[in-house]
């Protein structure tokens, strides 16, 4: 059934939480699903919370959670992050582990914008660096280094210029696991997310810096990321 949204509701607060590195790290063991649990959990607490306190204000709120609206597009223009070539969020300081809220509102706020420096050296990064489809086991991550107007699937929303992800293969995958999102090896390994460890840190401030403003070392990036054993899986703990 469609939504029925008035048309004078026309803002959005997105909202992003941050999972748990160590349980993605597991991915594709069942341990993997857990964090998409809490952060969704978390959301909602927080999605009503906020939408309560604008309603006390005297305006209308929506909570859309991340089913109503699409969320990525909205989270580049509140200027928190960026596509991937996996499809999914980018941003600078959770990388690829977080998942997304919205609130829809008619209170009059002042729209932000995309932090184009960034999205741009996502996309620079993006070009050269193919970890996420090297180890996604279906292989419905691009391997192509340019992006597209045109999806691979008819799940695919075509028209932005992007990488398209066979969805349905993905979706695939996890009936086959029997387990969920967070357990594709995509998010994983993007080279965006590290541990709250010193040296991890630095590396993930490194990345940063390299991409925007030293392009020509995305490569060695790539592959001083590998070098620190980012991305690969961490088996979960026996019971």
């Amino acid at each position: 059934m469609p939504y029925n949204i008035p048309s004078d509701i026309n803002r959005a607060v997105v909202l992003v939480v941050r999972m748990d590195y160590e349980s993605i790290s597991s991915s594709p063991a069942m341990l993997a699903s857990v964090p998409t649990a809490v952060g969704y959990s978390r959301l909602v607490v927080i999605e009503l919370m906020l939408a309560q306190s604008i309603e006390d204000m005297g305006y209308r709120a929506v909570v859309c959670g991340n089913d109503v609206a699409l969320s990525v597009p909205l989270v580049i223009d509140a200027g928190l992050g960026q596509y991937g070539r996996h499809g999914l969020l980018i941003t600078p300081k959770y990388g690829s582990y977080v998942r997304i809220g919205t609130v829809l509102t008619d209170m009059p706020l002042g729209p932000d914008g995309p932090d184009m420096e960034f999205c741009e050296s996502v996309i620079r990064f993006c070009e050269v660096c193919d970890k996420c489809d090297r180890h996604c086991p279906f292989q419905a991550i691009p391997y192509e280094r340019e992006q597209t107007w045109e999806g691979v699937c008819r799940s695919n929303d075509p028209g932005v210029k992007k990488w398209y992800v066979d969805v349905e293969a993905c979706h695939g995958y996890w009936l086959d696991n029997g387990t969920d999102c967070s357990n594709c090896n995509c998010i994983r390994s993007c080279p965006y997310n590290k541990p709250d460890a010193p040296a991890m840190r630095m590396l993930r401030h490194v990345i940063l810096w390299s991409t925007k403003y030293v392009p020509a070392l995305d490569r060695p990036v790539v592959a001083l990321d590998d070098l620190f054993g980012s991305g690969w899986q961490i088996p979960p703990p026996l019971a």
